[in-house]
């Protein structure tokens, strides 16, 4: 997937745009993340060339130029005025209550079939002239993202920094809504990414990314999913329901640490506030969504089966 670039600002807001990005960056983030400013810039130097203010006009106009990546546009925006207020600068921040709700319908959940031919494919990776180390990076990084319930932006801001391999965790710096948190990972996993580790500085001696990309910088996000829809396409996993998102790792992650627990007969609501923070949810209710995932699921498992347990009847034997 191509990667959406910055092609320098135009606009009244060149400046504080540059700087902004800048500042993003400084934090981890990667500059592509905001490319729906591209468009803000290009729209105000043709709209409002002489503007230099953030007001409660640009934005609302901007924001309602289309209704494809609406969503997007306005939390970039959102953002951005954050900064400039943050500077002690005017800026109109647009209502976060005025963003549409994202309509994705049921997540896809990842089978355990799914996963098997999937990570039979990663591992079949094969050497790539786009990247030395693409064929390394495959089994180990979606792995990772499975194991721990990783957001796909913070897989591809992890440092190596970040990784503890003498205490088995990982932390996770500035993630959503700015939080930090440090995650607890399986031995297993733990030394796959430790062998990576060491793999990967032979390429890119004295790298900080975790991840990298054909140039030793730190893999970006649409590099990410590029990875992911051609190991999907490897597996040859099609059951008509369309190919899952990166997301579907965190979802399936969540849904099977819940399974795990139904079956070991664990309290549920007790063990909500343990899966919330590992997943760095804000709120408890955004962890109550995967509950929503279950029934369905836990239909289908051994211990529901009802076989045997009330025999057949003839019905012509009740009168």
């Amino acid at each position: 997937m191509p990667k959406k670039k910055f092609y320098g600002f135009q606009s009244g807001f060149a400046v504080q745009l540059n700087e902004f990005i800048e500042y993003k960056r400084s934090l981890g983030y990667v500059e592509d993340s905001y490319f729906h400013l591209n468009s803000f810039d290009e729209f105000c130097a043709d709209k409002y060339p002489d503007a230099d203010e953030l007001t409660a006009d640009i934005v609302t106009e901007w924001c309602a130029i289309s209704d494809k990546g609406i969503i997007n546009r306005c939390s970039q925006i959102r953002e951005f005025a954050r900064y400039l207020l943050s500077m002690g600068k005017q800026a109109y921040l647009y209502p976060a209550t005025a963003i549409p709700k994202r309509n994705d319908g049921l997540p896809y959940i990842i089978s355990q079939t799914e996963q098997s031919r999937f990570f039979d494919a990663t591992d079949q990776m094969v050497c790539s002239k786009k990247s030395p180390i693409m064929e390394y990076t495959a089994p180990v990084v979606f792995r990772l993202m499975l194991g721990c319930g990783l957001r796909p932006r913070e897989t591809v801001c992890l440092k190596r920094r970040h990784f503890d391999f003498n205490h088995g965790t990982i932390y996770i710096e500035d993630s959503k809504n700015h939080r930090d948190r440090r995650i607890a990972v399986s031995q297993d996993l733990m030394n796959l990414c430790r062998r990576y580790d060491y793999l990967a500085e032979g390429f890119f001696p004295k790298r900080t990314g975790f991840f990298p990309n054909k140039s030793g910088n730190p893999m970006s996000y649409y590099s990410l999913v590029y990875l992911f829809h051609k190991s999907w396409d490897l597996s040859s996993n099609d059951n008509g329901e369309g190919r899952p998102s990166l997301y579907s790792f965190r979802f399936t992650f969540a849904t099977e640490t819940l399974m795990r627990w139904v079956e070991e007969g664990r309290d549920i609501e007790a063990m909500i506030p343990y899966l919330s923070a590992y997943m760095g949810h804000v709120k408890f209710k955004d962890t109550y969504y995967y509950i929503k995932l279950l029934p369905d699921r836990i239909a289908k498992m051994k211990f529901m089966s009802v076989n045997g347990i009330i025999p057949e009847v003839n019905r012509n034997e009740w009168w």
